[in-house]
């Protein structure tokens, strides 16, 4: 479909270039979008198409943080990221203090240094489907400190990239994805919960428990209550 600006015909798919919008937050009234800014077009905005390949970005130009530059920064810290998903949570609903039902899911990645950081996606971008030793890029997203350490949480401006052009996707591959021992550690940080849960299977029948498992994205128990009925 097409909306008219100015004189302007917005077409759904094409490129333009932008010039004198004014940012400000949204304004629910006016829209369904859950963004929470919007930029405003006013007589002195200026939109001129431009071809494709002028607005893609050249990767190669981006800074790509590692774990270890990451843990150094504060929270609410915008950065980019590239690594290796080493294992991926499922989705689920998070219900807030405000009463609303928020998906969410989480993964683990490794970067070029082979040191993971976890990365959770709220919202659409928990709906991505991420697969393990998937070479992924991540622009715009954000530090949050969380249980005594850093890690990544998405906003409205997270990309997520599952074809990343840069050249740290070269060495990802040589370097980590082909060292097998990455990702053998993975497998056996997932041990204990295997364990935990052969053993909640051969309790006696006549007792009712209900176990609840608290772990991270790694597969590390952090507590187990068995509670009796």
């Amino acid at each position: 479909y097409q909306r008219r600006v100015h004189g302007h015909g917005l077409v759904v798919g094409k490129y333009y270039s932008l010039a004198n919008g004014i940012v400000k937050y949204s304004n629910k009234g006016f829209s369904e979008s859950t963004n929470e800014y919007a930029i405003c077009f006013g007589r002195a905005t200026t939109l001129i198409p431009v071809e494709e390949t002028v607005t893609q970005e050249n990767d190669n130009e981006t800074h790509f943080s590692t774990v270890a530059e990451i843990n150094r920064l504060s929270s609410n810290t915008m950065v980019h990221f590239i690594g290796i998903v080493l294992n991926s949570g499922e989705k689920r609903d998070v219900s807030t203090k405000y009463g609303n039902v928020i998906p969410r899911k989480s993964i683990s990645i490794v970067d070029r240094t082979k040191e993971t950081i976890e990365a959770t996606f709220w919202n659409e971008l928990a709906g991505l489907n991420f697969k393990e030793k998937q070479i992924i890029s991540l622009k715009n997203i954000k530090v949050t400190f969380y249980k005594g350490k850093n890690k990544l949480d998405s906003s409205n401006m997270t990309k997520v990239d599952f074809s990343p052009k840069h050249t740290e996707v070269h060495y990802l591959t040589e370097k980590v994805l082909a060292d097998t021992n990455v990702f053998k550690a993975k497998k056996q940080l997932n041990t204990p919960l295997m364990l935990v849960a052969e053993v909640i299977k051969h309790l006696s029948p006549s007792l009712s428990l209900q176990a609840e498992l608290v772990f991270e994205v790694t597969g590390r128990i952090i507590k187990i209550n068995l509670d009796q009925e």
